[in-house]
Order: C-alpha cells, then structure tokens, then sequence
C-alpha cells in the first residue's frame, strides 16, 4: 500500500525527463523487499518466487526504457 502511494506521488511531483525510471526504481525496490520478507517469513508458500519475477521484470523493463 505504501509502495503505490510512493508511485502515485512520484508521478505527480517528479518531472518529464526521469518520471519514468524513478517509477521503474520504486517498483524494484517495492518487490526486492516484499521478496525478502516473504522468503525471510514464509517460505514454504514459495510466494517469494514470484516476487523476485517481477522485480527482475521491473529492472529489465528499466535497463530497456533508459537505453532506448
């Protein structure tokens, strides 16, 4: 919940040029820590998985966007 008020804000404050890596950022940092609480907590759900699949999503999805 914090995480999407973080986004919300970042798309209202942060200007043209960096908007959209900063929002690539936020998401990485938002699935690498709810990764490693849900393997630190529950990781016999094996939920963690897919938490680092869409970190790596957000930080390949970042590294494409700045390079074009």
């Amino acid at each position: 919940m914090i995480g999407g008020i973080v986004v919300i804000l970042s798309v209202l404050f942060v200007k043209e040029p960096y908007k959209y890596v900063w929002i690539g950022v936020l998401l990485i940092l938002v699935f690498g820590v709810r990764s490693i609480f849900q393997w630190k907590y529950i990781r016999s759900s094996q939920k963690h998985i897919i938490s680092l699949l869409m970190m790596a999503i957000s930080v390949v999805g970042t590294i494409v966007y700045v390079l074009i």
